[in-house]
């Protein structure tokens, strides 16, 4: 398998994961507003905190991808010198 091909189905199943938990928390919010209308205050903020944690999630994902672009780019430029300007 060629790198590039690595490369794309990496970053494909990273955006896969950010989407996931993106609706993960959306579906977490809507639950918690439904059962706050029903009075369950205690059952609500559980899920909000939830919905919390899928967004803490969508966050170390992304931060993983952006590691994950930044090494590949300093791996596809070793060898090669940078000059300060000043």
């Amino acid at each position: 398998m060629d790198q590039q091909r690595k490369y794309r189905e990496a970053v494909n199943l990273l955006a896969d994961g950010v989407k996931a938990c993106w609706k993960q928390s959306l579906a977490l919010l809507a639950e918690a507003n439904s059962v706050r209308a029903r009075g369950s205050h205690s059952l609500a903020l559980s899920l909000a905190v939830l919905a919390m944690e899928e967004v803490g999630k969508l966050m170390l994902t992304a931060c993983c991808s952006r590691s994950m672009v930044t090494k590949e780019v300093s791996l596809s430029t070793k060898g090669f010198e940078t000059t300060k300007q000043s």
